[in-house]
Parts: structure tokens; sequence; C-alpha cells
């Protein structure tokens, strides 16, 4: 099943997928387990779209990046027991994934990924980590909103972060905040586009859209 991730480039598609039922028997799985895969789609500029084989995954996948011909990092989470849950990251050539490295995490909230770079949301704001050429994740300075973002989204190189009632921006590498607060709208992240000098157009429903500048 479709698990609401995807993410485009190059000519391929990826796609998250979670099976609740097992495949041998037919049988559900218990509640809350799963097994956790990605589809890889290529389309062509001609002829019918070639579906790959599912390639296992070691959770439930959060983000994709450097997605290209060659391959992808797919960034993974597993809740464990209490409160917390394992994210991972692998490499996938296309046809199997490779892990790489893990960290804990809290076991629910929003997370994702751009580049090598991994957004965890907590109380205050956003822990950083990113994934070094020696395959291990290293805690970086953290984005302090002070408060806990609902949601997160990357695109186009920027970290955008929303609640109920506020947004904020990030650059790439930048520690540096934009944010924006508002009366009672949830602008909510996948309706937000960035605009050519840096700000945000934001759809507020009949009311038309807002244009944030920095």
């Amino acid at each position: 099943v479709f698990n609401g991730l995807a993410e485009a480039a190059d000519g391929l598609i990826v796609m998250g997928n979670s099976q609740w039922m097992d495949p041998a028997n037919k049988n559900w799985f218990k509640p809350g387990v799963a097994l956790q895969s990605v589809r890889v789609v290529e389309v062509e500029s001609s002829g019918s779209p070639l579906l790959r084989p599912l390639i296992d995954l070691p959770g439930e996948l959060l983000a994709v990046t450097e997605l290209d011909r060659n391959g992808f990092l797919a960034f993974t989470r597993t809740p464990q027991k209490g409160k917390s849950s394992e994210i991972q990251a692998s490499a996938c050539d296309g046809y199997e994934a490779y892990f790489i490295a893990s960290l804990e995490a809290p076991a629910y909230g929003a997370a994702t990924a751009g580049g090598r770079r991994l957004f965890v949301a907590n109380k205050e704001g956003v822990e950083r980590h990113l994934l070094t050429n020696d395959g291990e994740f290293t805690a970086e300075t953290p984005l302090e909103s002070g408060w806990m973002p609902d949601s997160l989204r990357w695109i186009d190189g920027i970290l955008i972060g929303a609640r109920w009632n506020a947004l904020f921006l990030a650059d790439d590498a930048s520690t540096d905040l934009t944010k924006w607060k508002f009366p009672t709208w949830n602008p909510g992240v996948d309706r937000v586009v960035p605009t050519a000098n840096g700000g945000l157009l934001v759809p507020f429903g009949e009311y038309g859209v807002e244009r944030l500048e920095r």
C-alpha cells in the first residue's frame, strides 16, 4: 500500500510502500507491524512505465534524497519500545538497499531530510544530523524556533516547518530562522511554495495567497 511519500527525478519515481498483510499466507500482521519497502518506477520519454520489484527497507520511508539514475538515499523510521524510534539511512542503487547508519529519535513527530541532513522536530525546534562520508550521523547545531513544528518539508534547498499558527524557514546549512505567526490559520507545509527571491507563497483558502518576505 502506498504510504503517501513519493519523490521524482531523472525519469524515476520512488514511492514508499507498507504491507500490512503477510504475502506468504495472506494473514494480517499484528497491529502496528508491517513490511516496509520502496517501489521504483522508470518513466521513459516513450513507451509504458517500467515497475521495478519492491526493495525491502528497515523501516517506514520518511524521505528520499539525492535521487538520480544511479540511485538515492532512503531515510526510514522504525518505532521502538517506549517513546523512542530508530531512524535509518540506507543507500539504494534502484534495485537493492544497503544500510548505512541509524540514530535514536522520538517515536512520533515530524522528521524529514534534505541532501545528507536529517531534521527531527523537538519541543524547541528542530534537531539536525549530518550523514558524513564515513557513514555516521553527526549532530549539528539545532534550529531553535521556540515551538515544536507539527510538520517539516524540504524543498529547493530550504527547510519549512509549521504548526497550527506559525511557519519558519531555514536555508540548507544555516541556523538562522525566518519566522511568521498568524492569528488562527493552519498554513500546512504541503501547500507552501518558495518564491524566486527566497520568500514563501502561502495559500489561505478563500482569502487567497499571502506572500511572505524575509
